[in-house]
């Protein structure tokens, strides 16, 4: 079977599986929960329909466009099935360090070039150039673990991302120095209410000023237990309309 009659058949189990879901008066779950699980549906349904609209395009369009017509179908392509894995390994990343399954495993690489592919992936899925990344070193070449490190800034970006106005920019500045890894992400977006702050990283909760935001309230829970993992830890600040400032700090690795 072809990746894209996968793909199809993905869809088609998800909407009956939520729809058989809501059928269920008898299921033991809260209304949140079931929000929660209609919406991590949507987010993959989303993100696969681009994925075949994209496809089809291509295979019914393609003689007449242009090479960079072309070429900006399957970087859509690439982005939204990256991104999908990436979805899927984040579920399996809690779900690890829920029961101790979880090991870091850092290998030395370059860092800068690693945060610059975040950068170019996510500008690519959320058809933006709003991500401003800035890198004052001075260690490049650094031990870290990419998995983990790839959870905290993804979720962190697109949280950014997702509540700020799409022509905001979104800073990420990253260094490297004095046995310790620094990352800045800082936004003018709608912001956190100040009560609610202590509670953000709690599993599924969201904030009262994101509620018609879709969302299922796991990005920041995942973030925490990253960085904890880690042996890192962060630091909040924001304001209402103003928007939002996180510091992560995380030690260096050796192997």
């Amino acid at each position: 079977m072809s990746w894209e009659l996968r793909i199809r058949g993905f869809l088609k189990m998800a909407h009956l599986t939520q729809k058989d879901n809501t059928q269920r008066d008898n299921i033991n779950a809260s209304a949140e929960a079931k929000k929660i699980v209609a919406d991590i549906f949507h987010d993959f349904r989303n993100q696969l329909t681009t994925v075949l609209t994209a496809v089809d395009i291509l295979r019914h369009f393609q003689e007449k466009m242009t090479p960079d017509q072309i070429d900006q179908h399957h970087k859509t392509i690439n982005s939204h099935i990256n991104n999908i894995a990436y979805l899927m390994d984040s579920f399996v990343l809690e779900n690890q360090m829920d029961e101790g399954k979880l090991h870091l495993q850092p290998e030395k690489e370059n860092i800068r070039e690693f945060c610059e592919s975040i950068i170019k992936e996510l500008n690519g899925l959320h058809f933006t150039k709003s991500l401003v990344f800035t890198f004052s070193g001075p260690q490049e070449h650094i031990f870290f673990d990419r998995r983990l490190l790839q959870c905290i800034l993804r979720n962190l970006l697109s949280n950014s991302i997702k509540y700020s106005q799409p022509t905001d920019p979104v800073y990420l500045h990253l260094s490297c120095k004095n046995n310790r890894i620094s990352l800045s992400v800082r936004d003018r977006g709608i912001g956190i209410p100040k009560h609610e702050i202590p509670r953000i990283f709690e599993r599924y909760y969201r904030c009262q000023n994101i509620k018609k935001i879709p969302g299922t309230g796991l990005g920041l829970s995942i973030v925490k237990d990253a960085i904890d993992f880690y042996g890192g830890f962060l630091e909040i600040e924001s304001e209402l309309n103003q928007g939002t400032h996180i510091k992560v700090i995380l030690p260096l690795k050796t192997k």
